[in-house]
């Protein structure tokens, strides 16, 4: 099953002492075999017999871990039976994600053109497969750019453009001279034409959730990253660093990917020597850094203190992201226009929680997840909980629902200091969001 004895783990062992022991059921036997010669009897023989959710996670320690450290015939073997197990739609939405941070696109494509339904049932599968194909050029022609979501969907296209500065179509994608009066709303920045035609605005004025940044990182690479980045000044820093371009950052697409997740992660000090490295090796990967300086994210802040530690460093990448920095000035007031203008208020939180039926509500919740941005922001918790005493006992049910996921996602909590006098449901809420844990994420 493994190249290697070496790369064997508990459960991997489990998996080959089973099939050793000649035993003809228990579920690391049907497991084992199911690896070996994967059929739709042995797979319903497994889930009929064991929890769905204990065959999933066996699917994904092997994906996510052992991948390809398994031999050829397994680790495709281990792909069909993932696609097997689509037509059960229950579950499976890990294996596609942890598919996927392999860069196994065209494999999660072919079970999306054979199994579409499940597809179009499961938005978290199909919103990340369509990120892996807007970051692919062989694949960024799947889908429909109209169908996407945040700005990193199109990282790579404004890379290009960027990049291409000479050619016919970057002169005329860039022009600003033909720009049609309904775009009066934004300040000109370059392409604002281009992707205004293509109904992008939106998509480029929305921030790119964090999970979907980190999934184009090997759990391997990862793990790395977050080991130098937590002991940068207690190790040999240029040896890690070393083996880290030996490894896995080998090339420049795979740098940009780094610098997104790294420019993303709240280490304000031990980030600066990592990304100063990986300019070093990789200059042209520059475009990836200051893209949230070009887009609007929370963090902005400490992506301009990355700059400037750029510049006292004499990193040569600073002559190409300072001019860019200033033509594209315009686009970060625009966003920060449209930021305002969707930021939520005491009136339009009042009329959404309303609103609300179950169905919305569940809807609502999911997408919060999903965007990992509150629906209710903290600075507006005790306007928003005084006036809900006065409210229906249905809308103050759905408002502390909101309020506990917010604990759970955020780790947003409530005070009960000042509230004198509290209706029932107010009382119930505070008892129940005080003690909710927040989520591992």
């Amino acid at each position: 099953m493994l190249k290697d004895l070496i790369d064997e783990d508990e459960f991997c062992r489990k998996l080959r002492t089973a099939s050793e022991d000649d035993a003809q059921d228990g579920f690391y036997i049907i497991f084992y075999k199911l690896l070996l010669d994967p059929s739709q009897q042995l797979l319903d023989s497994l889930l009929s017999s064991y929890p769905v959710q204990d065959v999933v996670n066996g699917l994904k320690h092997l994906i996510k871990f052992k991948f390809y450290r398994l031999t050829d015939d397994v680790s495709n073997n281990l792909i069909s039976i993932v696609s097997m197990m689509l037509v059960y739609e229950d579950n499976v939405d890990t294996l596609i994600v942890n598919m996927l941070r392999l860069h196994l696109i065209e494999d999660v494509f072919s079970m999306y053109k054979a199994h579409p339904k499940y597809f179009t049932s499961h938005p978290v599968s199909l919103m990340f497969l369509m990120f892996f194909c807007a970051q692919s050029t062989i694949h960024r022609a799947f889908f429909d750019a109209s169908d996407f979501q945040c700005s990193d969907f199109l990282f790579l296209q404004i890379k290009e453009m960027i990049e291409d500065q000479g050619s016919e179509t970057y002169v005329n994608k860039r022009s600003k001279k033909n720009i049609s009066k309904r775009n009066l709303d934004y300040p000109p920045f370059p392409f604002i034409d281009y992707f205004y035609s293509k109904g992008l605005l939106n998509v480029l004025f929305t921030a790119t959730p964090f999970n979907m940044l980190s999934s184009q990182l090997s759990v391997e690479l990862e793990m790395n990253i977050m080991f130098v980045l937590e002991n940068v000044h207690n190790l040999n820093f240029d040896f890690y660093m070393n083996l880290l371009f030996k490894d896995y950052i080998r090339n420049e697409t795979e740098a940009c990917r780094v610098l997104r997740f790294i420019a993303n992660i709240p280490c304000m000090l031990s980030i600066y020597n990592v990304v100063d490295s990986i300019l070093r090796r990789y200059p042209s990967s520059f475009v990836a850094l200051i893209y949230d300086l070009m887009f609007w994210n929370e963090k902005e802040k400490i992506n301009q203190n990355l700059v400037d530690y750029l510049k006292i460093m004499d990193n040569r990448c600073i002559l190409m992201i300072n001019p860019l920095l200033d033509e594209w000035q315009s686009l970060k007031y625009a966003i920060d226009i449209i930021h305002k203008r969707h930021q939520p208020t005491k009136e339009s939180i009042h009329r959404m929680i309303h609103g609300l039926g179950f169905d919305r509500y569940y809807e609502i919740v999911r997408e919060m997840k999903r965007n990992n941005i509150p629906i209710i922001p903290i600075e507006m918790y005790d306007k928003i909980i005084k006036e809900s005493f006065e409210w229906d006992g249905y809308a103050q049910v759905y408002l502390w629902k909101i309020l506990g996921f917010q604990k759970i996602y955020f780790g947003l909590d409530v005070s009960d200091a000042g509230y004198k006098e509290r209706s029932i449901e107010a009382k119930e809420g505070f008892e129940i969001v005080k003690s909710l844990c927040t989520l591992t994420q």
